[in-house]
């Protein structure tokens, strides 16, 4: 084995069988990085965000040289701080979502054997982003039964970046904007006989790929369905209405907390009419959706909570629909981090990932009803609900 090696790691979806998430942070520079070193696949328990009490395991698979790292979580990046304490020989380079998100600060240095790397690899390895063939080998030890999913990039940013409790409303000032120009649909070739879900790599998805990059997305053999974020505006409405192979497609929208003053309250730039519109409308095209809504908020009114009942029974949803409810967490690079009470922190290591905010006596009654009105609505319609 070569002493340069290029780490991603998979990790069996929680809660769904027979599904892998691939972190393919590698896939647009393969053969760049084939020639440098070799690849490794490392299997990756999901865990929560108690990590101290999660066992890693401290082997490694050289004693020296240089590994590059491509790390989606900060459970992942835990894991390789714990490998560089123990390798001081190896240098290690880490980049991928776990760093671009914002989602962390540092409390104390990290070994000197260890490097965060913002930029893409294409910039780290001074050639032009996106100039490379997009390649994929699944792990061989994921059974050929299974489901796979695994991203494909258009960009690297939310074009919306304002809303107050996403670590994407701040951009790093260090990180440089990124957009395929050219998509030639590569992960079509994918040689895994299992079926395969593709995620349109975007943390928004704007209206123009929608329109292009939806319509054009080819079936092949194994697709499952591709899987998009994207935000539920007048836009994105439009876009939708001039797409083709919508029914391809399974749809993420943050609904956050559907009312107009919590909307407005965290600068979310919805409205209630193109809201219900966009939802209804892939609902009557057959998309598959997913909507998440948060819980947990220090701020809510009666009227929100009327507001919530009202939105709910204007949807129209197809059964395969999951409603997402999601526990109120406060990430450190986010404006609400000075606007909520502390009540639980998390950090691992030299990590400090957030809290989860501290409700008074009426907040906490307000966010019950809020949650029981959606689980009740759900159920009633046989809707999948999952509770985070």
């Amino acid at each position: 084995m070569k002493d340069t090696l290029f780490i991603q790691f998979y990790s069996k979806v929680e809660n769904i069988k027979n599904r892998f998430e691939l972190g393919n942070g590698f896939s647009d520079t393969y053969d760049i990085c084939k020639n440098k070193g070799d690849f490794i696949w490392l299997e990756h328990k999901m865990v929560n965000r108690d990590l101290e009490n999660y066992g890693y395991s401290s082997d490694f698979i050289i004693d020296k040289g240089t590994v590059y790292v491509s790390a989606s979580y900060t459970s992942q990046l835990y894991q390789i701080y714990l490998w560089a304490l123990e390798n001081e020989n190896i240098n290690f380079r880490v980049g991928g979502p776990s760093i671009s998100s914002n989602a962390f600060v540092l409390e104390e240095a990290l070994p000197k054997n260890i490097t965060l790397i913002n930029n893409s690899v294409e910039e780290y390895f001074g050639i032009p982003n996106f100039s490379q063939e997009w390649k994929l080998e699944v792990p061989s030890d994921i059974p050929n039964d299974k489901i796979i999913i695994f991203s494909y990039t258009l960009e690297n940013k939310c074009y919306w970046h304002r809303c107050k409790f996403c670590t994407f409303s701040r951009y790093r000032k260090d990180m440089v904007y990124r957009r395929r120009k050219i998509i030639n649909y590569e992960f079509k070739d994918i040689n895994y006989n299992g079926k395969k879900e593709v995620r349109i790599g975007s943390d928004a998805i704007i209206p123009s790929d929608i329109k292009e990059f939806i319509s054009n997305a080819p079936s092949f053999n194994g697709l499952k369905e591709y899987r998009s974020f994207m935000r539920a505006t007048k836009k994105e409405l439009d876009a939708l209405r001039k797409t083709k192979n919508l029914t391809k497609v399974r749809f993420t929208l943050g609904l956050e907390f559907p009312s107009e003053r919590m909307w407005r309250n965290v600068d979310k730039g919805y409205n209630r009419q193109d809201v219900l519109d966009t939802i209804n409308f892939l609902s009557d095209k057959k998309s598959h959706l997913v909507l998440g809504i948060i819980i947990g908020w220090n701020n809510l009114i009666k009227e929100d909570i009327v507001e919530l009942r009202s939105f709910m029974d204007q949807l129209s949803l197809p059964s395969d629909t999951a409603l997402v409810l999601h526990n109120l967490f406060i990430y450190p690079n986010t404006d609400l981090y000075k606007l909520y009470e502390k009540h639980e922190e998390f950090r691992v290591g030299p990590f400090y990932t957030g809290f989860y905010p501290k409700l008074d006596s009426e907040q906490s009654k307000l966010n019950e009803e809020a949650k029981q009105i959606v689980v009740d609505w759900g159920s009633d319609r046989n809707l999948i609900i999952i509770l985070k």
